[in-house]
């Protein structure tokens, strides 16, 4: 930020570099390493994805720093490193290429460099499943005022959890029931029955996996 001052004799400006911090309660995780009993060995963190990250390296020491790949982390693509008492490492939003390796290095006097490597990991991908395939030979028989419905398994079984069936009075659009349709939910088998139906009316009936 630069603050410019102006004076009847002359123009000023005045640059400052203000440590600008997110709320805590904002961070999605927060990781604190450095203190003289944490472990040396690497730390790994699955973060959420878009979410706000801060590794922080507390421990008080002559020099102390933020490390990728052996040079300085350095502000890029939302990755900030802010000096100061603890160095905290900031990530507005974590992203697959924030996934690293990072290590925080502590010199205290008299004593060899002690390293804290964090590692950060993007979680693993959601498999997508897609729709099974239309239910076929759909089978009606009349018994009554009930209706037996049946129907061949799909071709993916391994997709499908349950069947639906819909029924109405009302054609619909054709390919499909109006919202108001009757629905019976929830079938494992391959067939249903439909019972209490009014006599001496058509029926329209929709089978989907």
């Amino acid at each position: 930020y630069t603050c410019l001052v102006s004076t009847p004799s002359d123009t000023q400006t005045k640059t400052t570099y203000p440590v600008v911090l997110v709320n805590p309660s904002a961070i999605n995780t927060i990781i604190r390493v450095g203190r003289p009993d944490d472990p040396t060995t690497p730390i790994t963190i699955t973060p959420t994805l878009s979410q706000p990250v801060q590794l922080e390296c507390e421990r008080t020491s002559l020099f102390k720093n933020w490390y990728t790949g052996g040079t300085t982390v350095t502000p890029t693509n939302g990755l900030t490193n802010k000096p100061g008492h603890i160095r905290i490492l900031s990530i507005l939003s974590f992203s697959p290429y924030h996934a690293k390796g990072y290590t925080c290095t502590v010199n205290v006097s008299a004593t060899p460099l002690s390293t804290y490597p964090v590692i950060l990991e993007t979680p693993p991908a959601v498999p997508v499943i897609s729709p099974p395939s239309q239910v076929q030979n759909v089978m009606i028989t009349k018994n009554g005022t009930s209706l037996t419905v049946s129907w061949t398994p799909v071709s993916d079984p391994v997709h499908v959890l349950l069947y639906v069936v819909r029924y109405s009075n009302d054609s619909g659009t054709g390919t499909e029931p109006q919202p108001d349709a009757m629905k019976r939910s929830g079938i494992t088998d391959t067939s249903t029955i439909l019972t209490g139906l009014e006599s001496s009316t058509t029926y329209f009936v929709w089978v989907s996996a």
